[in-house]
């Protein structure tokens, strides 16, 4: 039996948490929760409903930017047909956090029990989602927080009860209110359920098993199974300065370019964390959240550039414009920067469990980005792709999206 999810929030008044929300516009990719054992400390998530009004199917977020004289949450209409009983298996977002748009909650751990765990959750702006003392159907943001929340299964499709009078979170879906999120004693013909969706970041390795990785407002938990490596100059040489293992619960902490190594050709899933851990270890790998030109501010006039990928020398970093011009990075992805005086004196660089052993840094531009006659499409590993898909491709030596 499809196991569901149940969330509560109580009214009990603890002192004020320091705890940062590392939140920021940025979007991504949230997954739906199905059993409460699934939401984790410091986890990043969205609520969402299904809404039928009009004849029409679709989904609404959850924002706490807007809050009516009532106590009811405003919504966000997300526009996309693809559902699994009324709601989708994954939610994408361009943005976040900010009016007109859905908002993220950061889940605070405090407790676990047998069947729940209990929980607090923050908005952007530090406040805690709560229930107005005293109101029947009333929510409200407050500085104070709720160390009484908790998570845990039952027998009907998710939704969140207020631990006073068992008051549920549900979507309004009548005509006058369609789309408000508010908390009742219990579900009514004119209510939808609440389901809570998981903040993830999506990553597919090559063929060889490698990939490149950034990410600079969270941490990222590696899941089981992957490793990832930063990189240092050592002599002429580039070699791996730390190893993380998502096997021993290892986080890549934010603002971090990595390596990531896995099984060949698998698309890996990892959480997104609400936290910022320092990364002490020394690391020439950058990377850029958006699709933007590698170049930064305080970069020397004779930088060099690469792009990883698998080339006509097998898979290393290679240049990605000639003469090693800046390019426009991939969102998410890592990249090597290298002055011409250090570039130039032919570095190599290893690769765990890859063979040969030491890979070129080539002073070249890859057959996988360089521009041909067939106009043929590659991935940002450098696989050629027959038939593209939405995503981001190499294109006559260009980075293209196809929407």
């Amino acid at each position: 039996m499809k196991k569901t999810l149940l969330a509560a929030l109580s009214l009990a008044f603890f002192q004020y948490s320091e705890a940062q929300p590392y939140l920021t516009n940025m979007g991504g990719t949230y997954v739906k929760v199905t059993d409460y054992t699934q939401v984790k400390d410091k986890d990043i998530v969205i609520f969402a409903s299904h809404s039928t009004q009009n004849d029409k199917d679709e989904v609404r977020i959850m924002t706490t930017a807007s809050l009516d004289l009532q106590g009811r949450f405003g919504f966000y209409t997300y526009e996309n047909n693809e559902v699994d009983n009324g709601m989708p298996a994954s939610i994408t977002l361009s943005e976040v956090n900010k009016e007109n748009y859905p908002y993220e909650y950061v889940v605070n751990w405090t407790k676990t029990q047998s069947t729940a765990q209990y929980l607090s959750l923050q908005d952007i702006n530090g406040k805690y989602i709560e229930e107005t003392k005293g109101s029947n159907n009333s929510m409200c943001l407050s500085e104070k927080e709720n160390k009484n929340s908790a998570v845990r299964n039952g027998n009907i499709s998710g939704y969140v009860i207020f631990d006073t009078g068992e008051k549920m979170l549900l979507c309004l879906n009548n005509a006058n209110q369609n789309g408000y999120f508010t908390n009742l004693g219990g579900r009514q013909n004119y209510t939808n359920d609440v389901d809570i969706y998981r903040k993830v970041h999506e990553v597919s390795l090559s063929e060889d098993g490698f990939a490149t990785f950034y990410y600079g407002s969270n941490d990222v938990s590696l899941p089981a199974g992957m490793k990832a490596y930063t990189y240092q100059l050592d002599g002429e040489k580039l070699t791996y300065s730390h190893e993380f293992d998502g096997d021993k619960g290892d986080v890549v902490p934010h603002s971090t370019g990595v390596i990531l190594k896995g099984s060949p050709n698998t698309t890996y899933t990892m959480d997104v964390k609400n936290t910022q851990t320092d990364n002490s270890y020394e690391n020439v790998l950058r990377g850029t959240d958006d699709n933007i030109s590698t170049k930064s501010d305080g970069d020397a006039d004779n930088s060099k550039y690469y792009a990883f990928c698998n080339g006509d020398k097998g898979l290393g970093f290679y240049f990605a414009n000639d003469n090693g011009a800046a390019f426009v990075n991939t969102a998410h992805k890592a990249y090597l920067c290298l002055e011409d005086e250090v570039a130039s004196k032919g570095f190599t660089m290893s690769l765990p469990g890859y063979t040969p052993t030491d890979v070129r840094i080539c002073e070249s531009v890859s057959d996988a980005l360089r521009p041909n006659t067939s106009n043929e499409w590659h991935d940002l590993t450098g696989r050629r792709v027959s038939k593209p898909t939405k995503g981001m491709y190499i294109r006559n030596g260009k980075i293209v999206a196809v929407q």
